[in-house]
């Protein structure tokens, strides 16, 4: 009874929230709104991020369908708590549809005609699947499959979408973060990167690794994960969770604009999986529940859970060798956001990102002239190039590198990439021949690698390897 009285209080103080909101934000110029976006089962942060904007032609209120568990209040908290802040505040409307069969509430009611996905990664390929015969488009957050079994589903839902006249798009939000713009930037520069070079197994010539923690913190704050993202049954391994991620910037960075074929233009050469061993005292403090729940108990030894949130792929893409890492520690990093590296290794020089201790965490971008007579001509084009794009950028020559120095101003965090997949995914709404050939063969490739990654992986030992080094 107490638990049920708890809801309904959240539910009445969640409906005034929004009505205050109501009274204070205008209407859109459009009187008929021709988009209305179904938000279903959200599961991650990700979902309250997609529609904070307000967009000419979309509806101010999201119709979300999910049962009423902890997902869902969770969510709600996170919409409050974003409509409620003093700066920036959200203008986020909602229209809840508590029930234990979401998805067919759903496409029996249709109050919209987008459906939003970002909740747990088993399932969703289902979900789009089902959403898209019935005649709605989608923006779903990756992954869309992690299970290799998923590849001719995940096919088929883009054959289909086309077929319709839809829009199946993912959300691809790291190709927004101003690092990664500004690698894409320079690698198209020949004057500084060169071309790409073909490296090779031992000496790849693309390399990413995200390195990132157990446990969750937002602005600062310490958040419990949900007990089923320790499922890699349905939240996925490492590299089909963060990985599909990494890997969908690979061709974008390289190719851009270019249809990958993944079965003609990619060879994965190597992969490996290994645990992170969670004591039940970690799990009780990042889950904030009591034990291990009884999906987990299959991965349970002792009084730890063996958690395969690691993993590495080693892979061929028109003719480019790629390594990418994914791992997740015990311990928090500093700040907000994951560590790592990103390097791309051209003829003239290699660019890398960088966010490790030296950089305090900070997403930095270097540019490391191959040789050193070459590191003034490297200096000249460098700042040619940005004059032309970030004018407002300095640059810092120390040794044998460049530093770009990023100003504040242009470092966005996850609710503005967010925004920009929504836009992004707008524009090809209202124009569906604006969303290219390119874009659903990333869809394919990514996931092809990710998922046949891991099958792979499974057949051999699970032990890490040994590190990587430049």
């Amino acid at each position: 009874m107490i638990h049920r009285i708890a809801v309904a209080v959240f539910f009445i103080s969640c409906l005034a929230i929004d009505k205050a909101y109501a009274a204070e934000t205008p209407e859109p110029l459009c009187p008929a709104p021709e988009v209305r976006f179904m938000l279903l089962d959200p599961g991650r942060a990700h979902a309250a991020m997609l529609r904070q904007e307000l967009f000419d032609g979309v509806s101010l209120y999201i119709d979300v369908y999910a049962a009423l568990d902890s997902d869902l209040l969770d969510y709600l908290d996170g919409v409050r708590r974003l409509n409620a802040r003093a700066t920036n505040p959200a203008a986020l409307r909602l229209e809840v549809h508590a029930s234990p069969d979401s998805l067919t509430r759903m496409l029996e009611e249709r109050p919209g005609n987008v459906v939003v996905l970002s909740g747990r990664n088993r399932d969703r390929i289902h979900a789009i699947r089902a959403a898209v015969e019935a005649g709605f488009s989608v923006l779903a957050d990756d992954p869309w499959i992690i299970r290799a079994e998923d590849l001719p589903s995940l096919e088929a839902v883009l054959i289909e979408a086309d077929r319709r006249g839809l829009v199946a798009c993912d959300t691809a939000t790291a190709r927004y973060e101003i690092t990664t713009m500004l690698l894409r930037e320079l690698a198209g520069d020949k004057d500084v990167f060169g071309r790409i070079l073909t490296g090779s197994a031992g000496d790849p010539s693309v390399v990413m690794e995200s390195v990132g923690s157990i446990r969750q913190f937002a602005k600062g704050t310490p958040r419990a994960r949900r007990a089923w993202f320790f499922d890699v049954e349905q939240q996925g391994e490492g590299l089909a969770d963060v990985g599909a991620r990494l890997i969908d910037l690979i061709p974008w960075l390289l190719f851009p604009e270019k249809s990958i074929d993944a079965q003609k233009d990619v060879r994965i050469l190597d992969a490996r999986r290994w645990p992170t061993i969670v004591p039940r005292a970690v799990f009780r403090s990042a889950a904030g529940v009591g034990g291990f729940p009884g999906f987990l108990k299959r991965h349970v030894s002792g009084d730890s859970l063996e958690y395969f949130c690691n993993g590495r792929v080693s892979f061929v893409l028109r003719g480019v060798h790629a390594l990418v890492t994914v791992s997740r520690g015990m311990e928090a990093l500093p700040g907000d956001g994951d560590g790592g590296h990103t390097i791309l290794k051209g003829s003239r020089a290699r660019i890398e990102v960088r966010a490790g201790e030296a950089e305090g965490f900070r997403r930095e971008l270097y540019v490391v002239p191959n040789q050193a007579k070459d590191k003034a001509r490297v200096l000249i084009a460098l700042r040619k190039r940005l004059d032309g794009s970030y004018p407002e950028m300095d640059l810092d020559a120390q040794g044998g590198e460049i530093r770009v120095k990023i100003p504040a101003a242009l470092r966005a965090d996850h609710e503005a990439y967010s925004a920009e997949a929504t836009k992004r995914f707008l524009r090809y709404l209202r124009d569906r021949a604006a969303m290219p050939a390119w874009e659903k063969a990333s869809i394919l490739t990514k996931h092809f690698v990710t998922t046949k990654a891991i099958e792979l992986s499974r057949r051999g030992p699970s032990e890490a390897p040994e590190p990587w080094t430049r």
